[in-house]
């Protein structure tokens, strides 16, 4: 399970998902999540089993610690997943964000 970035605006079941099935919680080291997990930050690389890597690389914008997760088969790049690099700002719900 892998999150790009955490703040007020999304509700999943991430952490919950990852309980059921054993997987990994990988978060950004930078997010404020008080739940077990496994904090990944700029250029760490995670191996899932036995086959392909997923790299962190920091895509700050939307959210200061927003992480994209590159794909790696054999070395090799293969996807990218984004989460939602694309929002600059906050955009979508300012009125849950704490003001402090």
């Amino acid at each position: 399970m892998v999150a790009s970035h955490v703040h007020n605006d999304h509700v999943t079941g991430d952490l919950e998902l990852a309980r059921i099935t054993g997987a990994a919680y990988l978060v950004p080291a930078d997010a404020n999540v008080p739940s077990a997990r496994v904090p990944v930050s700029d250029g760490d690389t995670v191996t899932v089993e036995e086959g392909p890597q997923l790299r962190a690389v920091a895509t700050p914008g939307h959210i200061p610690h927003h992480t994209t997760s590159v794909l790696a088969e054999q070395g090799d790049p293969v996807a990218a997943f984004t989460g939602a690099s694309l929002l600059i700002g906050t955009v979508d719900r300012p009125d849950l964000v704490d003001p402090a």
